[in-house]
């Protein structure tokens, strides 16, 4: 009886420390999962901020290259405006030269046919 009551006493003692160990361990492991959701959580947050980074980023560049495009085409049109006033230009005094030589031709020629006709006026009078 003696030998069961001591085994009985050991077997509480043995109990006790597991359980106060099991206890412990629950304890350690719960500071640790807490630990864990929080680093998860840092890392969720750093990558957030590193994704908005990145789209703030692709929208700059993507800003720069559209300004950058906007920029070529003003330019392009800049140059084309330019050609079409020179264009414009050369035309207009080509046609100002065209017209000069038209209105000399038919001047030249009204002369031509205003000497004819003087000349022939002059020979009907004289017969």
């Amino acid at each position: 009886v003696d030998k069961t009551k001591e085994l009985t006493i050991e077997l509480n003692q043995h109990k006790h420390v597991l359980q106060a160990k099991i206890e412990e361990d629950h304890v350690d492991l719960m500071d640790h999962f807490d630990a864990m959701t929080k680093k998860t959580t840092t890392l969720s947050n750093e990558a957030n901020m590193a994704r908005i980074t990145a789209q703030e980023v692709f929208e700059m560049e993507h800003s720069v290259k559209i300004c950058a495009f906007t920029k070529s085409i003003d330019t392009k049109l800049h140059h084309i405006g330019l050609r079409i006033h020179e264009e414009s230009h050369a035309s207009r005094e080509e046609m100002s030269s065209h017209h000069a030589k038209m209105i000399q031709g038919n001047q030249t020629m009204l002369q031509n046919t205003t000497d004819t006709i003087t000349q022939k006026l002059a020979l009907s009078c004289a017969e």
